[in-house]
Order: C-alpha cells, then structure tokens, then sequence
C-alpha cells in the first residue's frame, strides 16, 4: 500500500457558473458534469483507493460584474455569495456542487485528492 494523490482544477462550463455541479472519478482520473477537467495530475500508487479517500476542494477563479451601486436605496448593497460544497468520497469518486448569487460566477475550482491505493 501507497498513498495516491490526485489534483486538478474543475474550470466550469460557460453559463454554469452561478450552480452546477460535477463529478470527479478517480481511476481513471476525470471529470464530468458542468465543468471540463484541466491540469490532472497524479502521484503515487496507481490503481483504485483501498478506501475513501481525503479531499479538499477550492474556489481558485470568480467573475464579479460591476453594476450600479447607486440603484438600490442608499446604503443597501447586494453581496456576492459563493458556496463550494463536495459530498463524502468513495473509493471511486467525489461530487462537487457550486453556487454563486447575484450574477457572480464561479470559474474555476481547485482539488486534491489524497488516500491509499
């Protein structure tokens, strides 16, 4: 047994920035869902996690877009919320689902994914 460690970056698919939501497989290393996998990398032991492993996801890129703060009542302004949540692991994969309000967007994500294999 070795550890096996998996990165990347979700870079989320035009008009699914404001909600979506993607899955990460781990043998292969891929993604699918509402965002394209980019810089994949792995070290380590190849092969499927004995168990499920660790992860850790990330907001790495937003769009904000400029409006008019004079249009609502002075003193009240719309905040930009943005919410990155990923379900428990399994040996084979991992769902990552996002959420941004107010006409923010998110872009990119950032993960890594470490466990024995």
């Amino acid at each position: 047994m070795g550890l096996r460690i998996l990165t990347g970056v979700l870079v989320v698919e035009a008009g699914s920035g404001a909600t979506g939501a993607a899955v990460i497989t781990f043998n292969p290393h891929g993604v699918a869902g509402n965002a394209d996998g980019q810089r994949l990398l792995e070290w380590g032991d190849a092969g499927d996690f004995d168990d499920p492993p660790s992860a850790v996801v990330s907001l790495k890129a937003v769009n904000i877009a400029d409006r008019n703060f004079f249009t609502p009542p002075p003193g009240i302004v719309d905040i930009e919320l943005f919410s990155v949540t990923e379900d428990t692991p399994t040996a084979a994969q991992i769902e990552v689902e996002w959420e941004a309000t107010n006409g923010a967007e998110i872009v990119e994500i950032a993960y890594m994914i470490i466990g024995e294999a």
